[in-house]
């Protein structure tokens, strides 16, 4: 199992921004994203601070780029829409580079 940063760890050792309510909502996909990189290694305990500083890269990109595609936009009158390749830069795969 993966360590992860409580909201103390993520905003005193860290040095994170997000809110408690951002931290709570972003927090999964974050430990996914670094899950994802680790797959089926268990951190040994000496890796406990590491990987929690990889979540809290992953939960900070997350916080900047959000969690999912974006395919289209709208800001007041202005609309633009994109098509979004899957070799794309996605937000999971940002989360993966930050962590």
């Amino acid at each position: 199992m993966i360590p992860v940063p409580d909201y103390e760890f993520y905003t005193e050792v860290y040095g994170g921004t997000a809110t408690e309510a951002a931290f709570g909502e972003l927090l999964p996909a974050a430990a996914s994203a670094v899950g994802w990189l680790i797959g089926f290694n268990e951190p040994q305990e000496r890796h406990e601070v590491p990987c929690k500083r990889a979540v809290c890269a992953a939960l900070d990109s997350y916080a900047t780029t959000g969690t999912g595609n974006v395919g289209s936009m709208t800001i007041g009158s202005f609309s633009v829409s994109t098509g979004v390749r899957a070799d794309s830069r996605t937000p999971d795969r940002a989360a993966r580079d930050a962590a």
